[in-house]
Parts: C-alpha cells; sequence; structure tokens
C-alpha cells in the first residue's frame, strides 16, 4: 500500500481525542501556533511531510506517534509493525524521536481527572499566570469529558 493509501486509511481510524493526542506530541515539532488550523489527521500528517518528519522511507515517527497513543491496532494493521517491536526500537538510545520530557506530560494528562486538574489549578493560582492555567494550554492532549 502507497504512504498516501496508509495515511488516508490510518486518518479514518484516527477520532478527535487521538488526534489532540498525537498534535501534542508533535508539538516539539510543529509549534503550537502551526498546528491551531489542524482539525483532521490528514492535515497533521500533511504537516508533518512537510517538514520531511513523515516520508514514505521514514515512518518511524508516525509509529511512534502511533504506539505512545496506544493504536497498536494501527500499529500492526496499517504499518505492520507490533508493540514489542516498538519497545525494543524505542529502548535503543537515540532512537525516540518524542522528547521524553513530552512524553512524560503526555501521561500525566493522561492519568489527571477533570476533579484533579481542578485541584491543581487552584493550588497553583498564585505561582503561575492565570493565562498559563487555561484549559486549552493545561490539558491539551485530553478531551474536556475527561
Amino acid at each position: 500500500m502507497d504512504l498516501t493509501r496508509c495515511l488516508y486509511k490510518i486518518g479514518e481510524e484516527l477520532g478527535s481525542d487521538d488526534l489532540a493526542a498525537l498534535k501534542f506530541l508533535s508539538r516539539d515539532h510543529i509549534p503550537y501556533r502551526k498546528q491551531e488550523p489542524i482539525n483532521d489527521a490528514w492535515m497533521l500528517f500533511q504537516r508533518l511531510q512537510e517538514r520531511r518528519i513523515l516520508e514514505e522511507s521514514n515512518l518511524s515517527f508516525l509509529k511512534e506517534l502511533l504506539f505512545r497513543v496506544n493504536r497498536l491496532d494501527l500499529l500492526r494493521y496499517y504499518l505492520d509493525t507490533s508493540e514489542e517491536e516498538m519497545k525494543r526500537e524505542l529502548h535503543i538510545p537515540g532512537r525516540a524521536q518524542i522528547s521524553a520530557y513530552r512524553i512524560l506530560l503526555f501521561q500525566i494528562s493522561e492519568d489527571v481527572n477533570k476533579v484533579e486538574l481542578k485541584e491543581f489549578k487552584f493550588f497553583l493560582s498564585q505561582e503561575i499566570a492565570k493565562c498559563k492555567l487555561d484549559d486549552d494550554m493545561v490539558r491539551p492532549a485530553v478531551s474536556p469529558e475527561v
């Protein structure tokens, strides 16, 4: 399957929560302001291709994204890569393209519920500017329902 068709099929399978997570994990490669107009996975894939982060000869970033957002089904079906292969690959120093810091933030955002987030914001309100505590700045990778 050619890259365009593969990306189209993957994009069809990704929901809005997946897209938000992929955008957050891609933020070191595509700045927040450049991500604002991205409203579907295909646009994100296009931006990654423009920056030569995603190419037919190099799908490692896409594989890592799908692995990090736990879309192992897509990783297996469309990219013929297992969870074990990804774990081995990312265990090799220098192979991960998503920073450990960004992964940590993402994992925290996945583990924090809405009530806990409100509590954090309350306690941090005297230390951090209010605009930095807005929902879109604090929880970019998680849907509002969480």
